[in-house]
């Protein structure tokens, strides 16, 4: 009874604190507050729609000490299928995760990835229509005309079946390859969710369609993380090449860019090491200790010194 004493009176206290604020700041769109609460971080939204204010209180998932010391990391990405630990290697250094589900199609992971085969590796792609090619994410449709569903689980099963961990996915990966998917990026959001989860990262995701940020190539990237309230944004090295780094320095926004190396394990059916698969690879012969593995293998990210 105590704990839900002090709980409502701090919901109390800081409603009406927070109201008096608003009123001083009502032009924003949204509002975000962190109190804690009973040991536990909670998250205060505030939206102001038509001069009304509506208030969501949750619990926060974005890292304390964040939030204390006044930083969040953002990372900003396609979506893709299946991708490789690299990519959830950039998430884990990252507080929120930005996935681009109204940014234009890009064919080279969208859709598909690689797994290990027989001494070799092979593609499993998820056929699109070919119409839609140049649509954003979320329009491109899957062509169900197309058995994709059982080659892929068929392909999966002949290449993992016999690693020590494949069992703990199994059921998951086979129940997915039953349903109806009409939506590439439907697809590819959920399996990126329950990858995440599986890996054990902690990070906020959120869907650029939901955004007001606009503008094109680092400007979108800068808007993103000024909505967002990021100070810091993580990149992939590639990013150096096509990057306006002095528009981040400009903004006041860090730029950080990810150091990976793959680590190499004990892998299935291969007589040498092949990099670079998708992450079910690493997940069929790792195991939980995914996360483990890639964080003991790479260093932190080098901060871009302006």
């Amino acid at each position: 009874m105590p704990s839900r004493i002090l709980i409502f009176c701090s919901l109390f206290s800081f409603f009406f604190f927070s109201a008096a604020l608003i009123k001083n700041i009502s032009k924003l769109p949204m509002i975000y507050f962190v109190q804690i609460i009973n040991n536990n971080l909670l998250t205060f939204q505030y939206e102001i729609i038509n001069e009304e204010c509506y208030l969501t209180i949750c619990q926060s998932r974005y890292n304390q000490s964040a939030i204390f010391s006044h930083k969040l990391k953002a990372t900003i990405h396609q979506p893709q299928y299946f991708p490789y630990a690299g990519f959830f290697h950039k998430l884990s250094l990252a507080d929120i995760f930005v996935i681009l589900d109204d940014a234009q199609y890009d064919k080279r992971f969208t859709n598909r990835n690689k797994i290990i085969a027989t001494n070799d590796w092979i593609w499993i792609t998820v056929p699109i229509n070919k119409d839609h090619k140049f649509l954003p994410n979320i329009f491109v449709e899957i062509n169900n005309n197309l058995k994709w569903k059982e080659v892929h689980w068929k392909k999966i099963y002949q290449s993992y079946a016999n690693t020590k961990h494949f069992k703990l996915y199994r059921d998951y990966l086979h129940n997915l390859y039953k349903k109806e998917w009409n939506m590439l990026f439907d697809l590819d959001f959920e399996t990126l969710k329950k990858t995440i989860d599986w890996l054990g990262i902690k990070i906020e995701i959120v869907r650029s369609s939901e955004l007001k940020a606009n503008g094109r190539s680092t400007e979108r990237l800068v808007n993103i993380c000024k909505e967002m309230g990021a100070d810091t944004y993580v990149s992939g090295k590639d990013g150096r090449n096509y990057m306006d780094e002095k528009l981040f320095e400009k903004n006041n926004i860090k730029l950080e860019y990810q150091h990976y190396v793959y680590p190499q394990y004990q892998q299935h059916l291969s007589r040498s090491f092949v990099p670079d698969l998708s992450i079910i690879d690493m997940l069929a012969n790792v195991g939980p200790d995914c996360m483990r593995l890639i964080n003991e293998t790479n260093s932190n990210l080098m901060e871009l010194k302006h």
